[in-house]
């Protein structure tokens, strides 16, 4: 058989756990301060157990040049024991000057659900020194609470905290002189829970290596719009940050 055409066909099943940490069962934070006065605490719960995922995946690479290969691949997960805000009784904090009304809430096991997706990627050569890689991701969450549970919000704010859909064009580029020019393209749908909306990015490389040992970059990032959001979580207490766009130049030096 020609090497430069075989086709591989895989499957896998794996299971993972995430063990509990210092956070999951020892913080006390306030995230919230009403009028009343009124605050909303979450506490770490002594009792939070390891969240576990069983994953399911099936993949195929062929090739059917030398020049062209495809990748593409299926997973399926089913998660348990994920980690839920569950609420507390509520009480008056009598050692505030004036009293404060205290909402507890801690952390729980109660959610589960599944995930499901598909990965599309393609290299192709099309010169001798000119190759282009598009690829492309699915992705979708099924999560619900259990009977026990008194979690409303976790389902909403966590089913849809990934972007469904999300493409890439990279581009490799070998020019004369050690030069190399790279340039990615990425589109990253919406994230309508945390109010993040769909964005395009590109990046370039132009690298120069005049011997061994040394190589000069010129990078440019974010270069089509001066700022875009990625990522905001109020429940984390993590400030949401615009990525801005930028351009540095790169030294590197390696030693033998």
């Amino acid at each position: 058989m020609d090497p430069s055409k075989q086709s591989t066909f895989w499957a896998a099943i794996s299971r993972a756990g995430r063990s509990p940490t210092r956070r999951d069962q020892g913080l006390d934070a306030v995230i919230a301060a009403l009028p009343g006065p009124v605050e909303v605490v979450l506490q770490g719960n002594p009792n939070f157990e390891s969240e576990h995922v069983v994953a399911y995946e099936a993949g195929y690479r062929t090739q059917p040049s030398d020049r062209l290969s495809i990748d593409a691949a299926v997973f399926f997960n089913v998660y348990s024991k994920l980690e839920s805000i569950e609420m507390l009784p509520p009480f008056i904090d009598q050692n505030s000057n004036p009293p404060i009304l205290v909402i507890p809430l801690t952390f729980g096991n109660t959610l589960h659900g599944t995930t499901e997706g598909v990965e599309v990627s393609l290299n192709w050569k099309i010169a001798n020194r000119w190759t282009l890689s598009p690829g492309y991701s699915f992705l979708e969450m099924h999560l619900h609470t259990d009977a026990n549970s008194l979690d409303t919000t976790s389902v909403a704010d966590t089913q849809r905290t990934n972007p469904g859909h999300q493409v890439q064009l990279r581009s490799r580029l070998e020019l004369p002189h050690n030069f190399t020019w790279n340039t990615n393209a990425y589109f990253v749908g919406s994230i309508p829970d945390q109010m993040v909306p769909s964005y395009t990015r590109l990046d370039t490389l132009l690298t120069w290596r005049p011997a061994e040992r040394l190589e000069l970059s010129l990078v440019g990032q974010n270069l089509l719009r001066d700022h875009h959001l990625e990522f905001g979580d109020d429940l984390q207490s993590v400030n949401s940050s615009q990525v801005k766009r930028s351009a540095y130049v790169k030294m590197t030096w390696i030693f033998k």
